[in-house]
């Protein structure tokens, strides 16, 4: 009537209009169809997606309510060839891929992922990978997002961490810094490391949780999928762990030489061993690739050869000192020059048959100690007798007495320091000196 037909439209008319309506079928069928890999390419490209594909179902949304449209569908649905175009809508699928699209555009949205690219330093990317993970768990009240898909999300947000870690530590030339900027570097970065760790083990436990909250969920139980978090950052971990001791057991060599510098010899040492440093100057810690694992190898190979020349100048040099003395309380003090430098496993060898001899010493000394403790007491002790002579009571004189012993204690665990180096209670005898100085006092 609108159009001024008198009459029932032409079935050619109409068999057109059908035509358009299946062409819109199909067009509509394919948007709704349409997914991508979330295993490729990168987060933004997910949210981006998610965003691209809500406003074109709205857009369609919209038409379809447009004037044409419905005049369209009112003329099929005169002639019993069609149902209304909102019914249309609800059988192609549209209305619930619309609203499983703005559920998941919404959802993602919030991830701050633009937040965690700009991040420069590690210590706001810790505070982004929280609020990342707070963003993740409300996945559980997300329409059409299933677990598969969520954990194929957090694989892709760990490649997107890796990248930043990478362009933070590539900003520094991490080898060429003082050792202190060049430590806070590596533990800033390995905190963030941890702080994903301490951030996808719970949000695993949440998934499988959540996974198991029955049919509404349109998700499989975790244990039935075979689906699981890839950890891409284990390989930097790795790599800067071992820089990190390298670096750090250099360090401690190099700072001790310095502090025994005395001779022109010693001087000699410390500029070998800085020397054997400088080729690791160039060296890229980030660089994963093998061409850098390998060169890590060689790198590593050469620097101890020249170290261990310098290792072998210090034993020499110590067994030369021990070999012309002739008291225990000489050698004591030879070792007590040497003794930070203990922790070098050459020089811990060379000097472990005086080691050996020296310790059983301090042993016998505190099991001597421990029979006279054993056999007397205060009151009976020639210390009793002597606070007596001078009048100094008996619980003052008991005091002086046991911290006596106590001070007796000490010396001899100082002694045990000496000969093992500042580690000394890692070491199995020096555990057990450790264990009966414990029991005397």
């Amino acid at each position: 009537t609108e159009l001024g037909w008198g009459e029932k439209p032409s079935s050619d008319l109409l068999n057109g209009f059908l035509s358009i309506k299946g062409q819109w079928a199909h067009e509509i069928h394919k948007l709704i169809s349409h997914t991508r890999e979330l295993n490729q390419g990168t987060t933004i490209q997910e949210i981006n997606y998610w965003s691209v594909l809500r406003s074109s179902l709205e857009t369609i949304s919209h038409e379809l309510e447009s004037y044409e449209v419905q005049l369209l569908f009112s003329i099929l649905k005169d002639n019993n060839l069609v149902v209304s175009a909102g019914t249309f809508e609800a059988t192609t699928g549209l209305r619930s891929r619309l609203e499983e699209a703005v559920s998941n555009e919404e959802w993602l949205s919030g991830l701050p992922m633009n937040s965690l690219l700009a991040c420069n330093d590690f210590s706001q990317m810790e505070i982004v990978i929280e609020k990342i993970f707070t963003q993740l768990k409300r996945v559980k009240n997300v329409k059409g997002y299933p677990v598969s898909r969520t954990v194929d999300l957090v694989n892709s947000i760990n490649k997107d961490v890796l990248k930043q870690c990478i362009t933070i530590l590539n900003a520094s030339h991490a080898m060429q810094e003082d050792y202190d900027v060049f430590s806070t570097l590596i533990g800033g970065c390995l905190s963030v490391l941890k702080q994903w760790d301490n951030q996808t083990i719970p949000f695993w436990s949440f998934l499988r949780s959540n996974s198991k909250m029955g049919p509404k969920t349109g998700n499989k139980p975790v244990n039935s999928i075979s689906i699981r978090f890839i950890d891409l950052l284990i390989p930097l971990k790795e790599r800067l762990e071992m820089i990190q001791a390298f670096r750090s057991n250099h360090e401690r060599f190099l700072v001790i030489l310095q502090q025994m510098c005395k001779t022109v010899e010693d001087k000699a040492l410390v500029n070998l061993v800085q020397s054997a440093y400088e080729p690791f100057r160039r060296v890229v810690i980030s660089d994963l690739s093998e061409s850098a694992a390998s060169e890590w190898v060689y790198l590593t190979k050469e620097y101890n050869r020249v170290v261990d020349q310098v290792d072998q100048s210090i034993v020499e040099t110590i067994r030369t000192q021990l070999s012309g003395v002739s008291s225990t309380e000489q050698m004591f003090t030879i070792f007590r020059r040497f003794t930070k430098l203990f922790f070098r496993p050459h020089i811990q060898a060379s000097i472990q048959q005086y080691q050996s001899g020296l310790l059983d010493q301090v042993r016998k000394d505190l099991e001597q100690l421990n029979d006279m403790l054993l056999g007397v007491s205060y009151p009976d002790s020639e210390a009793a007798r002597l606070a007596q002579l001078y009048d100094i009571p008996k619980v003052a004189g008991a005091v002086i007495w046991s911290r006596q012993i106590e001070h007796q204690v000490d010396k001899h665990l100082e002694r045990v320091e000496i000969l093992l180096g500042p580690d000394w209670e890692k070491n199995q005898e020096g555990r057990r000196l450790r264990q009966l100085s414990d029991l005397l006092k």
